[in-house]
């Protein structure tokens, strides 16, 4: 730096720093102090003290953020503003001088700065260098050069290490992956070396790989795939082969169509710009476009009275298929009526259906995302014949014209016919058409037309609904409601629904009223404040009903016949277990079956294997009878059972007096078949007889003592197989 001291001109700053009268280089800091934050400036870079080179640059700097401006001269010329950096060219062999000094914004000037070189153009000079390609995939260089003067001898250095002798041709091997620098110095004849010469380049032999390859899902049913990559460096080049067949160019997006059914292979690889060869990436699916074949392995009859309905279907060519159901319903005056489609699970059930024409579609997904359809349709029939009634000793059927006929015994009038006179034969009760429901007790019976509800026959306790105990030899009207739905008669107490409202009357000992006490009702009351029961069923001396699929049983349970896992006596409604899709339930005397989603659940008193469980057990809970799921409609006797499964007949328990019409009296305590009929459409039990509907055909066998299987026969021969009645 110049002494502040000395004031001369910035053009005179380099004479001043070679030759100097009176001011000093190296100024006396003790003399003339400067404040730590006084401007200076810098020179951070210029040509080296000796070069060949015939131009020069600067960098400049000074010590304030916000930076400086520069004055600067060369040589002899005017000091002039200049930029960092500052350049020179075209300059002449000799010794040259540069000066500059830093302005801030305020105006202060720093002391000035200098550099002082020499240019020797004649300095030997590497020429003609040349070497490796930038970059390059090979682990071998040779470098060739020349000199810019006649006899010179050469020094190389690779990557920093020592110089050394050397000569244009030089080679290097095995170099590894990474940058790379050769220098080269010439030295002339008079001993003169001149300045360095560098070739950089950089080895890169790493193979490129595939990144980010995506295509389509591992199973699907396209027919086209499209698949999108990328490379690990940049600049690559790639090469796609389908199912192995030969590598072509591709790029990324590339697709394919067209494709067969099986399983898929994608494979590509990249080469880099430098020609490295990268492994081979693989993407592998399966394309499957058949459609799932859907078969129904369980399903209602095609015309049926039966309202209830259970399906079983299955894909019959594919492993995992998810299945969803839609309903439709034609009344035959509003139209058709279709539900959303809703998830099921290879069954599904229905329950509650009014006369009608009915389809079951159902929907097969597979995995890959075809879609296969299956329908099945059936036709509920009005059923006339659905409520065929036995009681101990008497029986009672509607025929297809809505006519209600009894016979059998009739010691307490239960035959409707005014008199105490058994029949063998059918008697009309009445000359009314509209019967539409008939259930019979153990000497009363009570029948359903137009929502009125009618009852007769042994009324001792109250069981006739007429707010006395006096017996009726003629059905008589209970009440004045026009609403019932539903009713069943026990052994000595009668329920009913109406408007979803649940109402029992007549014996309560063991509290099947379901009023929590064992008080006997004359007339109907009701049972709690629901109004969702669909339907009610009576045996001995307990019931059990239906609500929005939930089963509830309450009376007598000394053998567990509520399903409650105990054998207290229930005087209210106790739900069965916690499912929700009960769609049928049906009583004997002292056990209880019910169906859901097609299965057969029985329990209670099971002393003759009328639970058909292979055993004599009493059960507490519901058991499931066998593994069948196309069981629509069970019913109970005395110890007796009986169940339709697609049109066949299956009975078991007690088989006295052959009331399980097997050709024998051997008790079964499993579902034995009856006969070879596929068309059975109802089944009704009483004490020791039983009777069931084919069509408009009514059959009953068993114990025959008073007439009650209905063949006009006076001596009361018990049959041990079905016996037309009409």
């Amino acid at each position: 730096m110049i002494s502040s001291r000395c004031k001369l001109p910035l053009y005179l700053v380099l004479v001043v720093v070679f030759a100097i009268a009176g001011c000093s280089s190296d100024p006396d800091d003790s003399k003339s102090p400067k404040p730590d934050d006084a401007l200076t400036i810098e020179i951070l870079a210029g040509p080296a003290l000796l070069t060949a080179q015939t131009s020069a640059q600067f960098e400049l700097g000074c010590n304030r953020d916000a930076g400086c401006t520069f004055e600067c001269a060369l040589d002899d010329a005017e000091p002039a503003p200049c930029t960092s950096p500052a350049s020179y060219d075209l300059l002449e062999d000799g010794e040259h001088r540069f000066g500059a000094v830093a302005i801030d914004s305020n105006g202060e000037r720093s002391e000035p700065a200098s550099w002082s070189w020499t240019v020797d153009s004649n300095l030997p000079a590497v020429t003609e260098l040349d070497g490796p390609l930038d970059p390059t995939s090979s682990t071998d260089a040779i470098f060739s050069f020349a000199c810019s003067k006649a006899d010179c001898t050469f020094a190389c250095s690779l990557n920093g290490e020592a110089r050394a002798a050397c000569q244009s041709g030089i080679g290097f091997e095995d170099l590894g992956d990474g940058a790379h620098v050769f220098s080269v110095w010439a030295t002339d004849a008079l001993g003169t070396t001149g300045t360095e010469m560098q070739w950089i380049w950089t080895v890169d032999t790493a193979a490129p790989s595939i990144v980010d390859l995506e295509g389509p899902d591992e199973l699907t049913n396209a027919t086209s795939a499209s698949f999108s990559f990328a490379c690990s460096k940049a600049d690559c080049t790639f090469f796609c082969a389908l199912n192995e067949a030969e590598y072509v160019a591709c790029e990324s997006g590339v697709s394919f169509d067209e494709l067969s059914d099986g399983e898929q292979l994608f494979e590509v690889y990249a080469i880099d710009a430098l020609g490295n060869d990268g492994s081979e990436a693989s993407f592998s699916w399966q394309v499957d476009t058949e459609v799932p074949v859907i078969a129904f392995t369980a399903t209602p009859d095609q015309t049926t009275l039966e309202t209830t309905a259970n399906f079983a279907f299955e894909c019959t060519n594919k492993p995992d298929c998810s299945f969803e159901c839609s309903h439709s319903y034609d009344d035959g005056q509003a139209g058709a009526i279709s539900t959303d489609w809703e998830s099921c699970a290879g069954v599904d059930a229905l329950d509650e259906l009014p006369v009608g024409d009915y389809t079951l579609a159902v929907r097969a997904n597979d995995a890959a995302g075809n879609q296969g359809l299956g329908d099945y349709a059936w036709t509920v029939e009005p059923n006339r014949l659905n409520q065929t009634a036995l009681g101990f000793a008497h029986t009672c059927a509607i025929r297809a014209d809505g006519t209600l006929w009894c016979w059998g015994l009739n010691n307490n009038g239960q035959l409707g016919q005014d008199d105490t006179i058994k029949q063998s034969s059918p008697v009309q009760v009445g000359d009314q058409s509209d019967w539409s429901s008939v259930t019979a007790g153990n000497a009363h019976v009570c029948a359903l037309r137009s929502g009125e509800l009618w009852c007769w026959g042994f009324n001792g306790d109250g069981e006739l609904g007429h707010g006395d105990t006096v017996n009726r030899r003629l059905p008589v009207r209970v009440g004045t409601e026009s609403d019932w739905s539903t009713v069943a008669a026990g052994e000595y107490f009668t329920c009913g629904v109406r408007s979803g409202e649940l109402w029992c009357w007549g014996y309560n000992e063991f509290g099947p009223l379901g009023q929590n006490d064992t008080t006997q009702q004359n007339l109907p009351v009701r049972v709690g404040q629901e109004s969702d029961w669909s339907t009610v069923t009576a045996g001995s001396e307990h019931a059990c009903g239906l609500r929005n699929g939930e089963l509830w049983c309450w009376g007598r349970n000394d053998f567990g016949q509520l399903g409650l896992d105990h054998d207290i006596q229930q005087g209210t409604p106790g739900r069965v277990g916690t499912e929700n899709d009960w769609s049928v339930a049906f009583i004997g005397a002292s056990h209880s079956c019910a169906i859901r989603k097609g299965e057969l659940w029985c329990w209670g008193i099971n002393n003759f294997g009328q639970l058909g469980l292979n055993n004599n057990a009493d059960q507490w809970t519901p058991v499931r009878v066998g593994t069948a799921n196309s069981w629509g409609l069970v019913s109970g006797g005395f110890f007796h059972t009986c169940g339709l499964q697609n049109g066949e007949l299956w009975c078991w328990g007690d088989n006295g007096f052959g009331r399980l019409g097997l050709d024998d009296e051997t008790s079964h305590d499993v579902p034995a078949r009856v006969g070879t009929a596929n068309d059975w459409n109802w089944a009704s039990l009483g004490n020791f007889h039983t009777c069931a509907n084919r069509g408009d055909e009514l059959w009953c066998w068993g114990r025959n003592h008073y007439g009650q299987l209905g063949l006009g026969d006076d001596t009361d021969t018990d049959h041990n197989t079905p016996m037309q009645v009409w």
